[in-house]
């Protein structure tokens, strides 16, 4: 079974940058673009699951 993954809004990420998210920066910015062009639920899906999982180490 899956863990419920918390779907994490630009403003959100982009406030990350600042406390320890430095070294994540440019692949967490390369997601989101890669979210905002996926047209297909389930990529955006997968893109949100990676999202997750860099800012539950930020975190």
């Amino acid at each position: 079974m899956r863990n419920k993954i918390k779907f994490w809004s630009d403003r959100e990420i982009r406030a990350a940058f600042d406390k320890r998210g430095g070294k994540y920066k440019g692949i967490l910015q390369q997601l989101m673009m890669e979210r905002d062009y996926a047209y297909k639920r389930q990529i955006r899906y997968f893109v949100n699951e990676d999202i997750d999982k860099f800012m539950r180490r930020l975190s």
